[in-house]
């Protein structure tokens, strides 16, 4: 995905292109989210599923609903 910034809309938010790059790589990522049936299981236990979450974008109106700045959130510290 291509993603095009605004640079005078970023200047307004105090917005850099690394705060849009980081927001991404969070937001729009695929991660492995366990088993069920993995040791320690029952000796009786037949099946282990790994569940996957599908994190990963692949659409414009997925990329348009990432959060790069919210107001009001406390620095850390």
């Amino acid at each position: 995905m291509r993603v095009w910034l605004d640079p005078e809309l970023m200047k307004a938010r105090s917005l850099t292109p690394v705060d849009v790059i980081g927001a991404i790589q969070q937001q729009s990522q695929e991660v492995a989210a366990g088993q069920i049936g993995a040791p320690p299981a029952p000796e009786n236990q037949a099946f282990q599923f790994t569940l996957d979450l599908r994190g990963r974008f692949a659409t414009v109106a997925q990329f348009e609903q990432i959060a790069v700045k919210t107001q009001g959130t406390p620095a850390a510290g």
